[in-house]
């Protein structure tokens, strides 16, 4: 009976921790259960973000492929733009906010001592061949204000450039330095000195002419195609009395010639009958008002002022008195 009793107690002792390691192994499954669960749900969201990489990897290298593109196609513009500078020999020197040289173009170098070691180094201490001392100050009043400035410069050869200063603007319109050019003008300057002297010479000549004129002991007077006075000698004023400046510009009836010699008021007729008998003088007579106030007869002779291109551009008219 005590084996027996023992050997129940020991049973039930044997049945409770059977029952406890049953409870811990089911702890234990249901704790493997929920690690295997969160296992797949790591094993999902590690799918999920391979799929994510795989994304983004396709999306770089897509962006990877068009930045590609993007280089070659600024590293071609940069060379058409180098190639397209230094086929038009527009000298230019790009220059930083500090004013040191940044690119130049090889049209620059005939009067500027540039050498490619010269980037990064300031203008103010590049020697040039140019006559002209304010180029760095200049520079630095276009940084200031941002107002381009242009000037005629020459060389020390003796060769004519216009020089503009700009300020350098970025695609996003910040200032990031300066642009100075360099285009040469020696043709160009050569012909307007020549074509100066030219005027110079006409100049002297109408002056030369109108001295002759003035010397003339006859009415003489030039109207355009308005009829509007644009000389008379100095004969002419005496004869009327006017001062040079209070007829010039002024119409020629009502003013010399009567308006009851034209009752139309047009003058057009005279240029008509002279188109008619181009070379040949236009005679007429006038009935005219001296300065004195005296009722006088001009016998008047009408010519035509021709152009480069034989149009008619005026008339000039010699007037004398008809004596009786």
């Amino acid at each position: 009976e005590q084996e027996l009793r023992s050997t129940k107690e020991y049973l039930q002792t044997t049945i409770e921790e059977l029952e406890t390691s049953n409870e811990e192994l089911k702890s234990t499954n249901e704790e493997l259960q929920s690690s295997n669960e969160e296992l797949q749900s790591t094993n999902e969201e590690l799918e999920t973000s391979k799929e994510e990489l795989q994304s983004v990897n396709e999306e770089l290298t897509t962006v990877n492929t068009e930045l590609q593109q993007k280089i070659d196609e600024l590293s071609k513009t940069s060379s058409d733009l180098n190639n397209l500078l230094a086929s038009t020999q527009i000298g230019t020197i790009f220059l930083d906010t500090n004013l040191n040289i940044q690119r130049f173009t090889p049209a620059v170098t005939k009067f500027v001592n540039l050498i490619q070691s010269d980037v990064g180094r300031p203008l103010a201490h590049i020697v040039s061949n140019l006559r002209y001392e304010h180029l760095v100050n200049d520079a630095h009043e276009v940084l200031k204000d941002l107002m381009p400035r242009q000037h005629d410069v020459q060389t020390k050869e003796g060769r004519w450039y216009t020089m503009r200063i700009l300020p350098y603007r970025t695609i996003e319109n910040v200032i990031d330095g300066v642009v100075i050019t360099f285009f040469e003008i020696t043709e160009l300057k050569k012909a307007q000195q020549d074509s100066e002297r030219a005027f110079r010479s006409a100049e002297f000549t109408r002056k030369s002419y109108r001295s002759i004129l003035d010397l003339v002991k006859s009415l003489i007077v030039c109207m355009d195609r308005d009829g509007k006075i644009t000389f008379i000698n100095d004969f002419g004023l005496k004869f009327f009395g006017f001062k040079d400046k209070d007829i010039i510009g002024k119409p020629i009836i009502g003013n010399i010639i009567p308006e009851q010699e034209f009752p139309d008021g047009d003058v057009q007729s005279v240029f008509s009958e002279i188109a008619k008998n181009l070379g040949q003088p236009l005679k007429t007579q006038y009935e005219v008002t001296r300065g004195d106030g005296a009722r006088v007869s001009l016998a008047w002779i009408n010519t035509a002022i021709l152009d480069d291109d034989e149009t008619i551009s005026g008339v000039m008219g010699i007037g004398d008195q008809v004596e009786g």
